[in-house]
């Protein structure tokens, strides 16, 4: 008779061991996925900025002054080609600015006709 009811504690005690663990393995994907949706958020802003600051950088150029060196912005990159700097294909005036930070790029254009 004691033997039944050690039997029942340790099933018991089991099934609510795999509860809690399934419960922590499921709350541990929840917030890996936040977090890493929240850094791809960072990366999207990063991006934007980049490639608003490429498109500002050669607008300048392109009105006022050619020689005004590339802004440098920490963390993402900045790729441009206007009719100042590096040719876009197919048209002359048109400026491309391309922002990327990790794996995100974001990209502003400004077609004058």
């Amino acid at each position: 008779m004691n033997y039944k009811k050690g039997q029942a504690l340790i099933m018991t005690v089991m099934v609510l061991s795999g509860i809690m663990v399934g419960t922590t393995v499921i709350a541990g994907t929840l917030i890996k996925n936040q977090i890493r949706q929240t850094v791809g958020v960072v990366q999207s802003n990063q991006a934007i900025y980049a490639a608003d600051a490429g498109l500002e950088w050669e607008l300048y150029r392109f009105f006022v002054n050619n020689a005004e060196p590339k802004p440098s912005i920490g963390g993402a990159s900045i790729q441009t080609c206007s009719p100042v700097g590096t040719r876009c294909a197919g048209f002359e005036s048109k400026i491309r600015s391309i922002g990327t930070a990790g794996r995100t790029s974001r990209a502003f254009e400004a077609i004058f006709e």
